[in-house]
C-alpha cells in the first residue's frame, strides 16, 4: 500500500474550510488508520501551561490544534509510526515527551527571528563540534529548552538551541528550521540527511 503522509495542521488538525479575520473554521479527522506517517508543521505558539509555565507570552494560540496534535501523537507514537516535526512540530514533540519550551527575546531574537517577522539565517553544527555544518533558515518565537531525557540533539545553533532532535523511543524527529522554504536542492539535501544520509557541507 502506498504510504500516506498525514499533514497534522492541514488534515488531522485543521482542514481549513473558511477563514474570516483571525477566526478559522476546521473539520477533524478521527480515524488515523489509513495513514502511515505524521507530519507536524509550523504555526503559532504552544500553550505555555502544557509545559508548566504561566500563559501570557504566547502568540497565535490554537488550543484545539494543540489538543488534536497531542491526540495524533498518541496514535502514531504508540505504533512507532514515523513522525516528522517542522518548527512548531519540534516544539510540540518536545512538550509531548515531557520537555519544556522557552520564549525567545532580547539577545535571542536576532539569531532566530528577524524584527520584521521574516526568516533569518544562522549556522548549525553537530553537538560538541566547533565546525559549522551549514546555514539554515529561522523564524520562531519558542524553542526547545529542557529536552526529554532520551532525546538526542543532532544539530544545534550557535547559541546552543536545538535545531534537529531525534526522539528514539517514538521513532520521531523534529527540525526547528523550514526545509520546505529552501531551494529544491537544499531541501533534498536536508531530507536526505533526515533519512540517514550525510549532513551536507556548506
Amino acid at each position: 500500500m502506498k504510504k500516506k503522509i498525514l499533514l497534522a495542521a492541514a488534515v488531522v488538525i485543521c482542514l481549513t474550510i473558511a477563514v474570516s479575520g483571525t477566526l478559522a473554521y476546521f473539520t477533524f479527522v478521527s480515524d488515523y488508520s489509513p495513514y502511515r506517517a505524521l507530519l507536524l508543521i509550523g504555526g503559532g505558539d504552544v500553550f505555555a501551561p502544557r509545559y508548566g509555565k504561566p500563559a501570557g507570552e504566547e502568540r497565535g494560540l490554537n488550543l484545539i490544534r494543540d489538543e488534536r496534535e497531542f491526540a495524533a501523537l498518541d496514535y502514531f507514537t504508540s505504533r512507532r509510526l514515523p513522525v516528522l516535526g517542522v518548527c512548531r512540530g519540534l516544539q510540540i514533540l518536545t512538550v509531548y515527551f515531557g520537555g519544556t519550551l522557552k520564549t525567545l527575546g532580547g539577545d535571542g531574537v536576532p539569531l532566530h527571528r528577524a524584527e520584521n517577522g521574516k526568516d533569518v539565517c544562522h549556522s548549525v553544527r553537530r553537538p560538541l563540534s566547533l565546525c559549522s555544518v551549514r546555514q539554515v533558515n529561522s523564524n520562531h518565537r519558542q524553542a526547545a529548552d529542557r529536552l526529554p531525557d532520551d532525546a538526542r540533539v543532532l544539530l544545534q545553533a550557535e547559541d546552543g538551541r536545538a535545531e534537529c532532535v531525534f526522539f528514539p523511543a517514538a521513532n520521531a524527529l523534529g527540525v526547528q528550521f523550514h526545509p520546505e522554504r529552501m531551494t529544491e536542492m537544499e531541501a533534498a539535501s536536508w531530507y536526505g540527511f533526515l533519512l540517514g544520509g550525510p549532513i551536507p557541507l556548506s
